[in-house]
């Protein structure tokens, strides 16, 4: 099947080998995140699996086919190569963000499921930290989005399959 996500976005394959959120609120429930919030969470992440954060690399190029071929503003990179992929969509009543942690690096899947990929930049955590289990990093995911935000998700059975949904309500945060 193929989705066209509502918050836009390049071309992503959703795997086993990927995480896949999302992060939707109200504005007068949660205030809509600040330029920058968002890199913040994932520098956090990076931070708690002892990975180095490194400065922004934008590819001025940004490709329309693969989401993992370029990294944006709020996407950092590891040694240059992109390992989240993110996109949202604000308007008066909602925000949504959502997108890709890459586990591991799968560019032959690409190249044959995209008619001209780009080239593939991307690397995947369990690609750099063997071993590391996809239960970890949602759990490393959830606590940055705590610590960013400064809110306490709580469990919810939507975050099933390596899915962590964070949904904002009036007197709660659900993970």
């Amino acid at each position: 099947d193929v989705v066209k996500r509502f918050g836009g976005g390049s071309a992503v394959y959703h795997h086993l080998e990927e995480i896949t959120y999302c992060f939707v609120t109200r504005p007068e429930v949660f205030p809509i995140p600040s330029e920058g919030r968002w890199r913040k969470i994932f520098c956090t992440l990076l931070k708690k699996l002892g990975l180095e954060v490194e400065p922004c690399r934008l590819n001025q190029q940004a490709s329309q086919t693969t989401c993992f071929s370029s990294a944006s503003a709020d996407e950092p990179t590891i040694g240059g190569r992109k390992w989240v992929g993110s996109a949202r969509r604000k308007s008066r009543t909602a925000y949504l963000q959502h997108g890709s942690i890459l586990l591991k690096r799968q560019p032959e899947l690409m190249s044959r499921i995209i008619k001209e990929p780009a080239s593939d930049s991307s690397i995947g955590l369990a690609d750099l930290i063997p071993g590391l289990k996809k239960d970890d990093v949602i759990q490393l995911f959830i606590e940055a989005v705590e610590l960013v935000f400064d809110i306490i998700l709580e469990n919810d059975s939507r975050a099933v399959h390596g899915t962590a949904c964070l949904e904002t309500s009036e007197n709660r945060h659900e993970k």
